[in-house]
């Protein structure tokens, strides 16, 4: 098959999760011998095509759109997204996109393939947790995102969780399917971890409310004997007026928690958290 993953992020220009979960998945599907391309839409963002791992990946600018709101910015990448995969020449067989951005919406009408959504954590979501203010900006560049998945052929979750906090009404009543995040198996040199080293949960990405992070340095505090907890990735929230880690700095002290903080590191450093890390138990 020829597949097309449409995609704001991929690394290591534009990381974080929906570029980690293609940067994975990308490169399983060509091992299964799919031909897999990326198409990634960003605002002055120079053309470029190159190979990673057997994944095509094409960066593409954004077309030129008036507004500055949430919605308008959606607009102009589901547009931009559109043109730019026209413009790739290719005939796909199924294309992926994400619901943040509402990156699918531009090619959920007259489809040029049938079109997949996977719900990553949409703008009705992140708002909520971030106790964003309810404006008709948000309103309604969070219902751009929700045509998008509605009107997908094949709507995909990662989890039960996600879809208790979209909704049913979210959804229409649409069916989803449930694919895990996929974590690509890496060797790791048995002698690369201390014997006697202590037990770690490693918990990676970045530091903020919706991630659920307070909640692991409580557990954390309940924790018996000699383990440890250690978050690794940047703080992108503030709380109570300091950023989210010192916040979770503070919230770790005080009740006595485990916990230390490590600063975000690239992905082929993660490949060896043992050797990095000790003993891992866990790792989120």
């Amino acid at each position: 098959m020829r597949i097309l993953f449409v995609s704001i992020e991929y690394p290591p220009e534009t990381p974080d999760g929906i570029g980690s979960y293609v940067a994975e998945i990308g490169p399983a599907l060509v091992a299964r011998g799919h031909e897999v391309h990326v198409l990634s839409c960003l605002p002055d963002q120079p053309a470029s095509d190159r190979v990673d791992r057997g994944v095509h990946v094409h960066r593409r600018g954004e077309v030129r759109l008036p507004g500055a709101h949430k919605t308008s910015a959606r607009l102009r990448h589901a547009l931009s997204c559109r043109v730019e995969a026209g413009r790739l020449g290719l005939d796909f067989d199924v294309v992926e996109a994400a619901d943040w951005m509402a990156e699918g919406l531009g090619l959920a009408f007259r489809r040029p393939a049938p079109l997949v959504v996977h719900l990553h954590t949409p703008l009705a979501v992140t708002s909520r947790y971030a106790g964003s203010p309810k404006t008709r900006d948000l309103r309604a560049a969070s219902a751009l995102e929700r045509v998008a998945v509605r009107r997908a052929d094949l709507v995909t979750s990662p989890s039960e969780r996600l879809l208790r906090e979209v909704g049913p009404r979210w959804l229409a009543g649409k069916q989803v399917r449930m694919v895990r995040l996929p974590i690509a198996p890496r060797e790791i040199d048995p002698g690369s971890t201390p014997d006697r080293a202590p037990p770690v949960v490693l918990c990676v990405g970045r530091l903020e409310p919706l991630k659920g992070s307070d909640l692991l340095v409580e557990a954390a505090a309940r924790l018996k004997g000699d383990v440890e907890v250690v978050f690794v990735g940047r703080a992108t929230a503030v709380r109570d007026g300091k950023p989210y880690d010192e916040w979770l700095g503070s919230l770790a002290r005080d009740l006595g928690a485990p916990v230390r903080f490590e600063a975000e590191v690239p992905r082929d450093e993660l490949a060896r958290p043992r050797a990095r890390f000790g003993r891992l138990v866990r790792v989120f």
